[in-house]
Formats: C-alpha cells, structure tokens, sequence
C-alpha cells in the first residue's frame, strides 16, 4: 500500500516538472488567426452620386457560406449586395454593413459609417441694398449695424457660410454676418461658402457686395400732409426736442411751409400759427397749424435741429400737394381732471359754425333708465359747446349738473358740422357719446418745486390742483395765495414777499394743504406738509437775443414791418414804445447812412418780442446794423439785457422776388455743363451754392456765377463726368436763388424738365496691327475730332518711324506709319497735347496710350 502511494506521488512530481516545459515549447509555436476587418470604417462621399468599393481583409473564403452588403438607410446610400460598391443617394448619414455567414453557421457583421455630404453651388447676398439707385453699393452710417443674410444653393447643402470684410478700418464683421459701420469709406464684404471653415479661403464658392460707410448725419425720411391741419416729419433717427422747442416748450423756427401757386395760378392757403409734439421715441414731429392745408406748399426742416447725439440734420426740402377729401369722423370723448368737463374729439380740425343739436338722450347702455329733463335741456343747448383751440373737439362744461345724472353716459346727435376743407362726416349727422367721470382718483403727488422769478416758486404736481394749498418758507414766512397756472393746471405758482425774495442759497421749503379733483375724502396724503431742499440762489444771466427775423405783412397795401426777437428765456418788456437805432444802414444801391432812429411799438409772448416799426423810418431796401439797448427786456428775475446789435435785410417790396430762370440749357459742346440763366442780377452766394441745384441721379460738382450784371445773371453748373448714362429728359429743381445785394428776395422753388444729353466719354476697347503699316484703335462709340499721337517702339522713339496720319471712320481711328515698324516689339502710341478725340456729343475720352505689338 505505500509503495503504491510512492509511485503515485513520483509520477506526479515528474509530471510537475515536464509540464512547464512542454507549455513553454507550445507557445513559441502556435498563434491565433486575425479577425476579418472592413478596409476602412468611416468614410465621407462629397456629392450626390460619389462612390467608393469597400473590401475586407483577413477572410479566410474557405469558412466562409455566404457574406452580403446592405445599407441601414438606402435613402443616404446603395451599395452592391455583392460588390460593396457604395453609390451617395442624398445628404446625410447611413452604415453599409457586411454580414459574413461561415459554415459553421456562425454569422458576424462589419460595419462603415457613410456620411453624404452636398457642396454648394451658389451663394447670394439677399438683403443688400446695393441697388442702382444707390451707385451699386450698400450705405451705412458710422456705428450703424446691419445683419446680412444669404441664400445657399442647394438649400440642402452642408457648406458652412463665413463672412469676411477686405478693409476692416471701414467696417468689422462677425461670424453671423453681422456688419458694424466703423468709419468712413469703402470696403468689400465677401459670404463663402465651404464645406470647411477652414476651406473659405480657396472656395470660389462667394458673393460680394461694395459698401460705403458715411459720416454719422441725421435725416428726414419724409414730410406729409396727414390732415387739413396736420404736417407729420419723420426722421431716421432720434432729434433733440432742445432743438425743436424753447423752454417753454414753444415751437422753434425749424420748419418752414411755404404756399405756392398751382398751374392755373391759385395759390395755396396761408398757413397759421404752428405748434408741435415729438413722439416718445424723438423720431416723428407732429405739427398742428391753426389754419387749413389746401394747395401746393413747399416744405423745408433747417438744419438746426440736431440728432440726440449732436449730429446736425441734414436740409430737407419736399413740394407736397394736398386737397382734404376724406370725411371726418368722431373718434370718442375724453374728460379733464374735474371729471365735469367732457370733449367731444374728431379725427381732424372741424368748422363747427353750423352746429346743430339734433336730439340728445340717455345712453341706452346705461343702468339707470332715464335722465332729468334739465340735463337733457343742457346737452341740446348749443352755445353750451365750445370750441377747442385745436378746432378737434367741443367741449361742454357740465359742473351745474344735477349730481342724479353725473357718471351716466349720453348720446347727442348733432349736424350742419364739416372739416376745414368743406367736407361733411358720412351720413352728415354724427352720434356722439359723452358722459362724466367724477370716481375717485388718486390724490396728486407733488414732483418739485423751484424757483422761477425773483419773487415766485412753482410747484409741479402729477394731476390738476383745485385747491393750491400753501407754502412755509425757512424763515418762517407763510404763503396761501398759490395761483393755478392758467396754462397749465398742474403746477402752483406762489408769490413771494420782499423778505423771502432776499433769501439765498439752498432753502428748506414745506408745502401742504393741496388737494386735486375727485379725491376721496379720507385720503389725506395732501393735507400732510412735505419738505424740500430748494435752490433760491437768483439766476443773474441776461436774456440774450438768439434770433431775429424780419417779416413784412401788407394790409389794404399798407406794408407793416415786424421785427421779431428771440430771447434766451422768457422776458416782459421794460416799455412798449420806444426807438431802435440803426447805426448803419447799407442799401442795394450801396448808400450808407449812420444812426437812424427808428420808432416802434412792441409786444412779447413768452420769448418772442415783436416790434412794429415805423415804415416811414425804415424806407430803403438794405442791410441794417441795428442797436437793441440795455433794459429793452427783463426776465423773471429783473435781469434785463445788455446792448446788442443785429444785422437784418430788407427786401425792395414783398412782392419782388426773383423771378425764375428764364432759361436753363445744357452746353452744345460739353454735355458736362449746364447754364442757368436769370433775367436779374443775383446773389452770389446763393448762385454758387451747389445743394440748391438738383437734378435726380446726377452729380453737380460746382456752381460759378459766369456772369452776373444788371441785364442778367448765367450760372454755369458742372457735372461729373459719366453722371448722365442715357439721353432723355431730367427733372431739374432751383430754389434759394436771391437778387443780388438783396434786391429781390430769394426765388420760388423752380420744378421744370431739361433735355440732357449723356456724359459718358468713348473708351478704348481695343488696338489692332495690319501689315504693313497701318494700326487701327477701336473705340465703344462713334467718335470725332483731330487725332494725334507720337510712337515709340523699344523704348525710344525709332529712327525712321513716325507716325504719316491719322483719320477717324464711325468708332475707328485709322493710323498710318511712315514705315513698317520691327517685328514682335511692342508699339506703344501716345497722344500729343493737340490730340482730341469725342463722341458725337462732345465727351472726350481719357486715354493716355495705346499698346499694340506687330506681329507678321
């Protein structure tokens, strides 16, 4: 028994030591066979149609039953289930699998990701505005931002669009197409489209527009007539209201609408008095004039007004024709802050002399079922309606009525109203709604108060004030009399005794005891003093004139002279009579006379001082140097102003304007002139003045008054060479034109037609040799006049070789040489100073030589 254990264990521990061995010895000696691949696992196909094989490698055929290729997406991609040949279908991504089926019946699959990818064939900026209008280039303003889109074609593609710019001083681009104007000048931007960023470079795939950055200006985009009483300015962008209206809100001297006469002679309606509102965003000013629109005007916006950022608008002049034909209509009814005072509003100013009360009645949308026969009566009594001063609105005043009827609503049927133009509402009657509103409302909160005269405060509250309350001044002085502004109801104006006027520097101020319309008993915000810090140091800055303005009105042939003053601020006149003194007088005759009186009489409204004077002292036409003197005017804190002299001109009558053009005429030798010519001795300035020259599409780069005597005036105007393309007739605008030394006042606008033959001068489009000795240039167009040149060949000018002459048949100068020139050395022709060459219309051309090798 144990020697059988030992054999055991000896064979055992043999076969641990030879086993080692033997494993080593196999491993040096067997390898395992590599699995089947596919030659490539990704591949990208550009275009539809594209193809490419795919193989597999390390496939031992002999294990193999079947293999068969497919595709997971036969829309993207095909291939040949035998083959592996892959055909592209459409854009997008699919995998061509392999499946391998051995014999064995085991089975694998190989797979490659096929990605289509479509190339652009085209690229197209789609909202420049590189238009002919605009000489083929996109204008944008310095700061201005503008995003530009493109079309891709196919829309489909895989091509990725970049945007670059050529001159990045001028303008910047981002990745989105985003242009950012950066200053003035040219630039070009390029839209590309690649399958790559990285392929923009060299892809011939693009689009190019030409931009032109201008300096940042300010614009009116247009001036229309809205209603019979209503001028609408539009600008491109944001003006400043300081530049429109003076402190008080007032309408500055920013806009002129001029009446002219129509072609049968009549002219337009006078325009009244003008007032105007800026809109929220400060980019449409609506002026309202007291009288109707009716005819043809001419409306000019002045350069004085300026954009929000200090950038002058451009002169804007427009004729606009207007006839009101559109019948008004009421739009509703408003209420004031009393709730008692009802308007009764129409979409444009109304002739309410016919006015008639038809029939008034409850309101058949009201709860209560019916009205007091005195408040009927009310409503149906006519004089009890007045008129706005807008002429928008009747306003009727219904404080007396019985408080039975108040908050009710009402309908009145009235007739015999039209709009100024004469036209009646459809229907003729109108049904107006109208009612009041006496609810709560919350009590007025005070903004501020200030400071306005030597001896007034003024408190601005948030709603009308009906009862002023009172002010306690820092040293204790008690004020109750508070006035309402007649102008403006929301704010209080307190007068101040001598002592409190003496007060100086920074006050505390306590102001209560006020209290607004229709407010609930036991809201006692406004009964509450409340205290601020105001500053009652005295404004010491005179009032200084600003502008003035001669005007002259006519009445029963009487000639009235208004010399109109504006001042810095509101003034009161220290007299109403006096004398002016014009310390030099210059008339058109150029007669100078020194320190005439000249009497007046005067007014003032706010800033504006108007001052009558007397025509016998103020007979010639001339400029005058006129001396306003110190204390003429105070402001509200006793400033008065200093010695101030002004220049103004007087016309010889209100009548003399200079006449028209009487004749207008392109040079028969030069298509790139124009002369305009007056029957009248002009002004200088004004007649050399080139933006009072328009002709549409045309550049005219100067204005030379060529003569100027008393039998007439010629303005030779010059354009620029090419700015005519084709010969036809051109619109041609004149205005601005005076009389010379003021003797005519400036002319009306002149719209007229001028037949204009084209600028564009004859280009060379080519030069040929003809053995022996003849070279012909060929020019775009027919050409005339005295060709001339002088030939160099190799350098210098050939010995024997000159040129014997030239002649000029249709587009062709034929150019003959004395001998025949050597052979493939380039013959260069140059002009001589007596060369001259036009087209049929006189425009010369700008070649400097003429290039031609002789080849025989």
């Amino acid at each position: 028994m144990k020697n059988g254990i030992r054999k055991v264990l000896a064979v055992f521990i043999i076969a641990a030591l030879i086993l080692p061995i033997l494993t080593s010895a196999g491993s040096l000696t067997v390898k395992a066979a590599a699995a089947p691949t596919l030659s490539t696992t990704q591949r990208s196909l550009v275009g539809i149609g594209s193809t490419f094989t795919l193989t597999v490698k390390n496939l031992n055929s002999s294990t193999v039953q079947t293999k068969k290729w497919s595709s997971s997406n036969s829309k993207i991609a095909t291939v040949n289930p035998s083959t592996g040949y892959v055909t592209a279908v459409a854009k997008g991504t699919t995998y061509i699998n392999l499946k391998i089926t051995y014999k064995n019946k085991k089975t694998a699959t190989l797979k490659c990701k096929v990605t289509v990818m479509i190339p652009a064939t085209k690229i197209v900026i789609n909202n420049a505005t590189d238009t002919p209008d605009n000489n083929s280039r996109h204008l944008m303003q310095v700061g201005e931002k503008y995003d530009f889109n493109v079309d891709v074609t196919p829309s489909n593609s895989n091509s990725v669009v970049t945007y670059s710019i050529n001159n990045t001083s001028v303008a910047t681009v981002d990745q989105n197409g985003v242009v950012t104007a950066v200053s003035p000048g040219f630039a070009i931007l390029t839209a590309t489209a690649s399958l790559t960023a990285a392929g923009a470079s060299t892809s011939y795939i693009n689009d190019k527009i030409i931009i032109e950055v201008a300096a940042k200006s300010a614009k009116v985009k247009s001036a229309v007539i809205t209603d019979s009483t209503t001028l609408t300015i539009t600008f491109d962008s944001a003006v400043d209201a300081a530049t429109i209206f003076d402190t008080k809100k007032k309408l500055l001297n920013v806009v002129d609408i001029t009446p002219k006469y129509d072609a049968n002679g009549n002219p337009a309606n006078a325009v009244g008095t003008m007032t105007g509102v800026l809109s929220s965003d400060a980019k449409v000013l609506t002026i309202t004039t007291t009288k109707i629109f009716s005819g043809s005007y001419t409306i000019h916006v002045s350069a004085s007004i300026a954009s929000t950022t200090g950038v002058a608008l451009q002169n804007y002049y427009t004729d606009v024709t207007y006839k009101d034909t559109v019948a008004p209509y009421y739009v509703g009814y408003t209420v004031d802050d009393t709730g008692l005072k009802a308007s009764i509003n129409f979409s444009e100013a109304m002739d309410f002399s016919g006015l008639t009360i038809v029939d008034a009645k409850l309101n058949t949308t009201s709860t209560a079922t019916q009205a007091l026969p005195a408040t009927i009566a009310l409503l149906k009594g006519k004089t009890n309606y007045k008129v706005s001063s807008d002429y928008k609105s009747l306003v009727i005043d219904l404080t007396n009525m019985d408080s039975y009827d108040k908050n009710k609503q009402f309908t009145v049927i009235m007739s015999g109203i039209k709009d100024l133009s004469g036209n009646y509402p459809a229907g003729y009657t109108v049904s107006a709604i109208l009612g009041t509103d006496t609810t709560y409302k919350p009590q007025a909160q005070l903004i501020n108060i200030q400071r306005t005269g030597y001896n007034t405060l003024t408190a601005t509250f948030s709603r009308n004030i009906r009862v002023p309350g009172m002010v306690i001044l820092s040293n204790g002085e008690s004020i109750g009399n508070g006035t309402v502004d007649a102008k403006d109801p929301t704010k209080v104006n307190y007068t101040m005794s001598s002592n409190g006027a003496l007060l100086s520097g920074v006050q505390k101020v306590s102001i209560g005891m006020w209290d607004s319309y229709n407010v609930n008993p036991s809201d006692s915000t406004g009964r509450s003093f409340v205290s601020y810090s105001v500053d009652f140091t005295i404004v010491s800055a005179r009032p200084t004139i600003v502008k003035s303005e001669l005007k002259m009105e006519t009445n029963n042939g009487t000639d009235t002279y208004l010399l109109y003053l504006t001042y810095s601020k509101d003034v009161s006149l220290m007299s109403q009579v006096g004398s002016l003194i014009a310390t030099k007088i210059i008339t058109s005759n150029n007669d100078i006379y020194s320190n005439r009186n000249l009497s007046y009489t005067a007014s003032v409204q706010g800033s504006i001082v108007t001052v009558i004077l007397n025509s016998a002292q103020f007979s010639e036409a001339g400029q005058y140097t006129i001396t306003v003197p110190t204390g003429f005017v105070k402001d509200e804190y006793y400033n008065t102003n200093a010695d101030e002299s002004i220049q103004i001109t007087k016309t010889a009558t209100a009548s003399s304007v200079l006449a028209a053009p009487k004749a207008v005429t392109q040079s028969p030798v030069n298509p790139s002139v124009i002369y305009v010519t007056f029957a009248d001795k002009v002004d200088e300035v004004s007649a050399q003045t080139v933006s009072n020259y328009y002709i549409p599409g045309a550049t005219i780069t100067k204005a030379e008054l060529t003569t100027n005597t008393n039998t007439g005036a010629t303005i030779t105007l010059t354009l620029a060479t090419g700015s005519i393309p084709y010969s036809t007739m051109y619109p041609i605008t004149i205005r601005n034109i005076a009389g010379y030394n003021n003797t005519y006042t400036a002319m009306a606008v002149y719209n007229n037609t001028i037949a204009l033959n084209e600028n564009v001068g004859p280009y060379l489009t080519g030069a040929t040799y003809t053995y022996p000795n003849m070279i012909t240039v060929t020019f775009s167009e027919n050409v005339k006049g005295n060709p001339s040149f002088d030939i160099v060949q190799n350098g210098s000018t050939n010995a024997g070789l000159a040129v014997y002459s030239c002649s000029i048949t249709d587009n062709k100068v034929v150019i003959l040489l004395t001998r025949t020139p050597d052979k493939g050395i380039p013959l260069t022709l140059k002009p001589t100073t007596s060369n001259s060459i036009t087209d049929m219309m006189g425009n010369a051309t700008t070649i400097t030589t003429v290039g031609v090798t002789p080849n025989y």
